[in-house]
């Protein structure tokens, strides 16, 4: 996970939202509602396209009861904490060791300035 912070910008929008400060607008649905699926070539960062396809959107619904104990588990021991006082970074913790395993559990959020 990563947290971005930077002063507002006018007409910021994108793949991490708008930066609004509003997390309930940032969801993939209404960040494509507001700039669309894609990104102009002129925009792109790399010489090299490579079409989005639309699949599945997963979630912690996905994840099998006794890998998402497991996952619980994991997080707590990486969390440094037995009890669940930040219950959005558990949960982002358990997702990730569901969704692509335990070697993630301990990269949590890099903090950029």
């Amino acid at each position: 996970n990563v947290r971005i912070r930077m002063p507002p910008t006018p007409n910021l929008d994108g793949h991490c939202g708008n930066f609004n400060g509003d997390k309930g607008d940032d969801a993939r649905d209404m960040i494509e509602g507001r700039i669309g699926d894609f990104v102009a070539k002129a925009d792109l960062m790399f010489d090299t396209y490579t079409p989005r396809t639309h699949g599945k959107a997963v979630s912690l619904d996905d994840c099998p009861d006794d890998q998402r104990q497991q996952a619980e588990q994991t997080c707590r021991a990486a969390l440094d904490s037995g009890d669940r006082s930040d219950e959005e970074r558990f949960r982002g913790c358990v997702f990730d060791v569901c969704s692509v395993g335990e070697r993630y559990a301990a990269q949590q959020e890099v903090e950029g300035w």
